[in-house]
């Protein structure tokens, strides 16, 4: 069974669904739509981070 950290397929599904949530609150920060307070404006980019750190080790495990 192979690990969670070079499971491609997890790498993949994470990676994109952070970004998007993440992407999605950023925007309706930035927007106007919304206000989030500090801590969740900090997650929001986190979020962001974390999923394309994920879809890199994605492409970056898709070589091996």
């Amino acid at each position: 069974m192979e690990s969670l950290r070079k499971n491609k397929n997890w790498n993949l599904i994470t990676g994109l669904l952070l970004t998007l949530f993440g992407s999605y609150r950023l925007y309706q920060h930035f927007s106007g739509a919304t206000s989030l307070n500090t801590l969740r404006l900090v997650l929001s980019f986190a979020f962001v981070g974390y999923g394309l750190f994920g879809l890199y080790q994605y492409f970056q495990n898709k070589d091996q």
